[in-house]
């Protein structure tokens, strides 16, 4: 699949298109088709040096995404394939979320409505790591 990758940390010139394999979900986990991927500010912190999250080059970017689960792990209920969402990547130490495709753990993945675009969506990734958490977590 097409990523965009950092593999060396810098500036925004270091964020090159390239190809990797396509991920594929494990238990929990859902694979979306990314159709939208927010820029967040973390994310920029992240392309300097990576000390943050622990990341190390080479490395995709990417917490917020929009788009349609293609696929699903073992054991994941209430989403399926052909479903909007929005998502947050595994954080701190995930990403990935600037490629054509990125696996989430189900809990991070909220629906959204054919109302909402997925530009939109990715823009508020955030705010969907609470939406299904249970109270107290």
């Amino acid at each position: 699949m097409r990523a965009v990758l950092v593999s060396e940390f810098g500036g925004p010139e270091q964020l090159r298109p390239g190809q990797v394999a396509d991920p594929v979900a494990g238990p929990g986990q859902v694979r979306v088709a990314v159709h939208a991927a927010g820029v967040n500010p973390v994310d920029a912190g992240n392309r300097a040096d990576g000390r943050w999250a622990g990341l190390r080059v080479p490395c995709i970017l990417g917490y917020d995404v929009a788009g349609v689960i293609d696929s699903v792990g073992p054991g994941v209920t209430g989403l399926a394939p052909g479903d909007r969402v929005m998502a947050m990547t595994h954080f701190p130490d995930g990403g990935g979320g600037y490629a054509e495709l990125a696996v989430i753990d189900a809990a991070l993945a909220a629906p959204i409505s054919p109302a909402t675009s997925f530009a939109d969506a990715a823009a508020s990734g955030c705010s969907c790591s609470s939406w299904r958490r249970p109270r107290g977590s």
